[in-house]
């Protein structure tokens, strides 16, 4: 985790800026999750996922990275990135890790405002940057789906050594060899639910870094906007770092 916002480009966003630019304030912090149900049961669920981020965290890095680099665009994106890849594989992975390690308090959101405005810096439009996020969520999905089938397959291997010493038939009722007991179903429903409900944590938890780094595209734009309509203005803080990064094509 010590390398996550430790990169180049780091040093020439403010952060408090940020947090007042864009009202990263409690208040607006709470309506967010309340809008989307994101509550400490989701918190709770993403530390538990936390020993499953880690197992995974070099495959979902390379991965991810795997399609980036099958694109001419987004390769082109990456090359301005002062990082190479193993250095963005190795932010990638840190990156897992801080969804489930996340206080998703205040500075939690001004940290993910700041990776927006970062790709903002390096030029990449905004379908890559919110494409990114697709791609992530189908890694993850694949990542849980898998829990998950692993999850069904314990709770029918509990049910069937508790009911008829090994076998499955302590899970299927008297009248047919197909229609599954009561409450053999309710344990198998359980761990699927407990699993839909660990993926949703994840997806509420994405959308909700996506807001902040959407946020930070849309200041920024706005504020260069203002920036070109007033060449001769002199002009302080992060539009002004922002506009002297795409004119010049610094790294």
């Amino acid at each position: 985790m010590d390398v996550f916002g430790q990169g180049k480009l780091n040093s020439r966003i403010d952060p408090d800026l940020l947090r007042g630019a864009l009202e990263i304030n409690e208040d607006e912090l709470e309506w967010r999750k309340d809008f989307i149900n994101f509550d400490e049961d989701d918190a709770e669920r993403l530390a538990d996922l936390e020993a499953l981020f880690r197992d995974h965290q070099d495959d979902i890095a390379e991965q991810f990275y795997e399609n980036i680099r099958a694109y001419e665009e987004t390769t082109e994106v990456v090359g301005r990135s002062p990082k190479g890849i193993e250095e963005l594989q190795e932010t990638q992975r840190a990156y897992l890790l801080s969804l489930a390690r996340g206080r998703y308090d205040r500075e939690y959101f001004v940290d993910r405002a700041r990776i927006g405005m970062l790709h903002y810096m390096l030029g990449m439009p905004m379908k890559q940057y919110i494409g990114q996020y697709g791609v992530y969520y189908e890694l993850l999905f694949s990542l849980i789906r898998e829990r998950v089938e692993n999850e069904v397959v314990a709770a029918a291997e509990g049910w069937a050594k508790e009911n008829d010493g090994g076998g499955f038939l302590g899970g299927l009722s008297g009248s047919s060899d197909t229609e599954l007991s009561a409450e053999f179903e309710a344990e198998l429903r359980e761990a699927i639910d407990d699993g839909m409900d660990d993926l949703l944590s994840v997806f509420r938890i994405m959308n909700l870094d996506m807001q902040m780094a959407t946020d930070a595209y849309n200041y920024a734009n706005k504020r260069r906007d203002v920036i070109d309509e007033n060449e001769d203005d002199d002009q302080d803080g992060l539009a002004d770092e922002v506009s002297d990064i795409l004119a010049s094509g610094e790294d």
